[in-house]
């Protein structure tokens, strides 16, 4: 019994003037890393090789291959022009 009150003692010992950018929910932001690698508004380009249009999570997605399509390049029902003309 006794040497679990030391245990449980220690850990509240918690120097109240520790550094704080470890504790997630601490409102210093000044240790969050940022990141060296800019991250595009539209991280997807379109799924046709010749377009480089960005696509994001609102546009066409093929059923059969899971790309991303613009306007431009999306099929006629749930496939792209490319699965549309293998089946």
């Amino acid at each position: 019994p006794e040497l679990v009150k030391e245990s449980v003692n220690e850990w509240w010992k918690v120097d109240k003037s520790e550094d704080k950018s470890s504790i997630p929910w601490s409102e210093d932001t000044s240790a969050i890393p940022w990141s060296s690698i800019p991250v595009s508004e539209n991280v997807d380009i379109c799924g046709d090789p010749s377009c480089s249009t960005g696509v994001n999570a609102f546009d066409f997605r093929c059923f059969t291959c899971r790309k991303r399509y613009c306007d431009t390049h999306k099929g006629t029902g749930i496939d792209c022009k490319f699965c549309e003309s293998l089946s």
